[in-house]
């Protein structure tokens, strides 16, 4: 065994171990340089996926919104007359941002959605988010039908500006 260690610590192979333990380290070094840069990457997609998902939804909310309006402005003594309640009619051709509190000709023009713990995504609670909303109305000339879109925008990391619009088509069924 002595003649091993003498081997080892000889002149020729002093620095060889030494620069074998250097190549390893900067190979492992790379390796776990470029798992990192997927991971940063991978949050940072994950991020963006949640934001989309939260804006899809809250568009998907703005239309839910304005059936409501429609649906609680139904004239039932006199459903033969309705076409669509005019709160309904006074939002036509102009952005507005509504939530669950929206009340009938209530066309807000602060379109900053805010979030509280208590009474969740709204135009009136606390905290600030970085999403803002408006649905727009059109109704075209001679037709029984609506269309609704509801646009969110929020700014992404980076400082992009990102847009995510649901539209949909609410048709005067009742009056058949």
């Amino acid at each position: 065994m002595g003649k091993l260690t003498l081997n080892i610590l000889s002149s020729k192979s002093r620095g060889q171990l030494l620069i074998e333990a250097m190549v390893a380290i900067s190979v492992m070094m790379i390796a776990m340089m470029a798992v990192f840069g997927v991971l940063s990457q991978t949050l940072s997609l994950n991020r963006v996926a949640a934001d989309q998902y939260v804006a899809a939804n809250l568009a998907s909310e703005g239309i839910e919104i304005i059936k409501n309006l429609v649906d609680s402005e139904y004239d039932y003594d006199h459903p033969e007359a309705y076409v669509f309640g005019s709160s309904v009619y006074s939002m036509l051709g102009k952005k507005c941002a509504v939530d669950i509190n929206t009340a009938p000709n209530d066309c807000k023009s602060d379109d900053i959605i805010r979030f509280d713990e208590q009474s969740g995504y709204s135009l009136d609670a606390d905290s600030p988010t970085k999403f803002s909303r408006y649905v727009e109305l059109s109704k075209p000339l001679g037709e029984s039908y609506i269309k609704v879109s509801s646009t969110v925008e929020w700014r992404q990391r980076g400082g992009g500006q990102a847009t995510i619009t649901v539209v949909d088509t609410l048709y005067d069924w009742r009056s058949d």
